[in-house]
């Protein structure tokens, strides 16, 4: 059955969880880490199921070294908690994978992987920090910025892979920044929004829907 945490949470040495079918519920004065090389896998590839990040901890308490990396892979859609500052962030399978919850700017230490299905931005976010790469791998894969508030995501790494971007959410005016060198992307969809490119190789440039 589910399963509740009554103290610390430590994920250790190159270890990979799989919380593929039940809820972990933390508590409020314990700690969550995850040490450089772990993992932690939410969901099931073959199941519906809308397992969360480990509830419950605070953002204070949760430690996510840059070298760990959370999967949100439920066959799905699946909710992915803005709570945390992420070491890399892997959406996987299918489905609707939203942004909720935690503070207007989200961070990802390391890469943003969109392997399969869509990552939407949600509703609250209102930045989103990228330390290393955001790769929307397949064609089929989408990164969709949300319809309530205007909505920027700064990558300090590059930008590639063959799948959809869409920046057309409420109309609003959405941005991305660009630091790396070696960008591409598949389909674009702008709207009224803005890529900037600021790469130290590149001619700075603002490209707007």
């Amino acid at each position: 059955g589910a399963i509740t945490v009554n103290n610390n949470f430590i994920i250790g040495g190159s270890a990979t969880l799989y919380s593929d079918v039940y809820q972990i519920t933390g508590n409020a004065t314990g700690v969550f880490t995850m040490d450089n090389g772990t993992g932690l896998q939410l969901g099931n590839i073959g199941s519906g199921n809308n397992i969360q990040f480990p509830s419950n901890y605070p953002t204070a308490n949760i430690t996510l070294n840059s070298g760990s990396t959370v999967t949100y892979q439920s066959n799905a859609n699946q909710t992915i908690s803005g709570v945390p500052a992420y070491g890399n962030l892997t959406v996987a399978t299918g489905g609707i994978k939203t942004l909720t919850g935690g503070p207007l700017t989200t961070t990802i230490q390391g890469a943003l992987t969109i392997n399969a299905g869509t990552f939407n931005l949600g509703t609250t976010t209102t930045t989103v920090n990228v330390g290393g790469n955001v790769a929307a791998v397949p064609g089929a894969s989408n990164l969709i910025f949300g319809a309530t508030v205007p909505q920027t995501m700064n990558i300090t790494g590059d930008l590639n892979g063959a799948g959809t971007i869409n920046l057309s959410g409420g109309g609003l005016t959405h941005r991305i920044n660009l630091t790396g060198n070696n960008n591409s992307s598949g389909t674009f969809t702008a709207g009224s929004s803005t890529f900037d490119y600021n790469g130290v190789n590149q001619i700075a440039r603002s490209i707007t829907g």
